[in-house]
């Protein structure tokens, strides 16, 4: 995702066709106009270190808590215990209204964790699979 340099080890990360508001299928840990901390990483072996957003700063997104909800559930798995803030409980709302919809895709895992919430499971296997 391109990236303006502010200060030190600071960018803003620019809007970019890589996020796609629309699509739950492909997920960011950043966002377009989320600040972060960048550090540089040694990845795959690769002996040259790359630069790696790693701390989210600040944001001017409204749909930051969404989108980080939807992250950490795919990444950290639906046993992940999260503490059920205001704006993630808002997330989860709209996810679980998401869930019903069966044009909008959700991972398997975001489904469990909803079941597990108590929140829409239509379109759904048992096992978490989608129908």
């Amino acid at each position: 995702m391109p990236a303006r340099h502010l200060a030190n080890d600071r960018y803003l990360l620019l809007d970019s066709d890589e996020f796609d508001p629309n699509d739950t299928y492909r997920l960011c840990e950043f966002l377009p106009g989320d600040t972060v901390q960048v550090v540089s990483r040694t990845i795959s072996g690769d002996p040259q270190p790359i630069p790696v957003a790693e701390t989210l700063i600040s944001t001017t997104s409204k749909d930051r808590a969404y989108w980080d909800l939807l992250f950490r559930l795919v990444s950290d798995g639906p046993s992940v215990e999260l503490e059920m803030t205001d704006l993630r409980r808002q997330a989860a709302e709209r996810i679980s209204r998401e869930l019903d919809d069966s044009e909008r895709y959700h991972y398997p895992a975001t489904r469990r964790w909803m079941e597990k919430q108590g929140g829409g499971t239509r379109g759904a296997d048992t096992d978490g699979t989608d129908t």
